[in-house]
């Protein structure tokens, strides 16, 4: 587990370690797990951002801002979302214009919807940006291949999804890092919350976030 503690204090270091230590330690005596953690076990070491990146790059679905989400069915009537808050978010871009949306699921590798190319099939017009704003983005890579599903059906979108291929790997960051992916045989189940996440509008007909991307909770 990595903690991060944000503190705004004058004193010195070692009197902040003690007292992270200590609120620590008396927080997790009371704490029900999972995980169940006993607090004699826990060492308490600061780090720099990295040892951090490190860290965060043999880990995923790490988010380092949670906001407050509206309810909503769809991506209208969401939030915007902050830096670091969806790291695996991509924007993938067509001559360097927005057309959609992608999750990286390893350095490498993106999964997005085939009907983003049905129509734009060249994947040296194509490129990803990462971080919550399109312009600027905090890295931008350009495409290998396209793989979309060979059972893909327009206009009903059966199987509508893809996979593409980076041209170099997405070094691994707070701000830029992998999605978990669900084992193969995990079951959703009704009621489950979830969320969603791209760029786009919060309201019907509205103005884009000036790339920002939105979030809502289901």
């Amino acid at each position: 587990m990595l903690l991060i503690f944000r503190i705004r204090s004058t004193e010195d270091p070692e009197t902040v370690h003690k007292i992270v230590e200590y609120v620590l330690h008396e927080k997790l005596k009371y704490a029900t797990g999972p995980p169940n953690v006993d607090p004699e076990s826990v060492e308490i070491k600061k780090i720099n951002k990295t040892e951090t990146d490190n860290y965060l790059n043999h880990c995923c679905g790490t988010r380092r801002n949670k906001s407050t989400t509206q309810t909503s069915l769809r991506i209208v009537g969401g939030t915007p979302a902050e830096e670091e808050e969806w790291p695996w978010q991509s924007s993938l871009q067509w001559d360097k214009s927005h057309r959609c949306g992608a999750a990286l699921i390893n350095s490498t590798w993106l999964v997005t919807a085939a009907h983003c190319f049905r129509t734009h099939k060249d994947p040296s017009r194509w490129t990803a940006s990462f971080g919550a704003t399109i312009q600027p983005p905090k890295l931008r890579t350009a495409f290998r291949r396209i793989i979309v599903h060979e059972k893909y059906n327009y206009p009903s979108h059966d199987y509508d999804i893809a996979l593409v291929e980076l041209s170099r790997p997405v070094p691994c960051t707070n701000a830029v890092h992998k999605v978990c992916l669900p084992d193969a045989n995990h079951k959703f189940q009704p009621g489950q919350k979830m969320f969603v996440t791209g760029f786009g509008a919060l309201q019907d007909d509205g103005e884009h976030l000036e790339g920002k991307p939105s979030q809502v909770l289901i």
